[in-house]
């Protein structure tokens, strides 16, 4: 009985996300955006915990009054709306769609750069802007045919979708669980290994300040960067304010170099340079992930 059930609920919730990512996904893009927005709005109205999670986080890191931290609160659940639409949107558009309304800067080049003396590559993203968007245009940054790290979904069919459109661009998908060694072997080789390191990693997390408070953070991707004599990057891409379906490729304009420091040392960096890129558009990043609930993590971390 509870197997059939819990068949049911993955279908259902499966069926109820196909609907509306169809529905965005073939709307004119301004019109899906719009709903995407108004999608936030009753996402923030109906779910008062994680209401009060962007409110408590963003009064205390970003010290706004009672008046600025409603108007940011509004516009970090649209945030959502708008990636939920442009999300949809990825199975429409191929990676040179993608990058006709992208504007890439002087990433390209950077990238390049950090590869010219074939070392592997860890290319650190965030839960910043749109990192999904970012992810469908490994092949325009140099940093395809690499993998990722990231967690399945709990849904097996949701996962399926996300993973089809992750991968189809080049980047291989590895399981969070079991992905050590493949992540190596990846690095070693001279590859790219893409991670998220901005969301709380629990009690065995490295505690390094982020916006000014402590915060448990991944250090074994720094650490297989260390062991592989990789080169880490860190790219962004960031909506454009000014024009409605466009992106910003943003990176940090340091390679840092992980070998030459201690893991301490380099996620303190990481933090640091996150932390000044996200103070600058702070409502495109991921509020409603409770980013500093672990208080009693690591201090310190040993090679493994």
């Amino acid at each position: 009985m509870a197997s059939t059930k819990g068949k049911t609920s993955i279908y259902a919730e499966y069926m109820a996300f196909r609907l509306v990512q169809l529905l965005l996904a073939y709307l004119p893009f301004a019109l899906a955006l719009w709903l995407g927005e108004r999608l936030g709005d009753l996402w923030r109205r109906l779910d008062r915990r994680h209401r009060e999670t962007v409110r408590q986080q963003a009064a205390e890191r970003l010290e706004l009054d009672a008046k600025a931290l409603a108007a940011f609160t509004t516009d970090n659940f649209r945030h959502y709306g708008r990636l939920l639409a442009e999300f949809s949107r990825l199975d429409r558009l191929d990676s040179r769609a993608l990058a006709a309304r992208t504007d890439f800067g002087t990433t390209r080049e950077f990238i390049r750069h950090a590869r010219q003396e074939g070392r592997g590559i860890l290319a650190v993203t965030a839960h910043f802007g749109n990192w999904e968007w970012c992810n469908s245009l490994a092949p325009f940054l140099g940093l395809e045919d690499g993998v990722a790290i990231a967690r399945p979904l709990d849904n097996q069919l949701l996962d399926g979708f996300t993973r089809r459109l992750r991968e189809r661009n080049g980047l291989r998908i590895l399981d969070k669980q079991g992905a050590i060694r493949g992540a190596l072997k990846e690095l070693k080789k001279g590859g790219v290994l893409a991670v998220l390191l901005d969301q709380d990693a629990g009690p065995e997390g490295l505690m390094s300040p982020f916006l000014g408070k402590d915060a448990s953070t991944f250090a074994i991707p720094v650490e297989l960067a260390r062991r592989a004599g990789a080169s880490l990057v860190m790219v962004f891409a960031l909506r454009d304010r000014n024009r409605a379906g466009h992106f910003v490729i943003r990176h940090w304009p340091e390679v840092f170099l992980p070998a030459q420091l201690s893991v301490e040392e380099q996620v303190a960096k990481i933090n640091a340079a996150l932390g000044l890129m996200v103070r600058e558009d702070p409502g495109q990043w991921f509020w409603v992930h409770r980013r500093w609930k672990t208080g009693n993590g690591r201090t310190d971390w040993e090679s493994r």
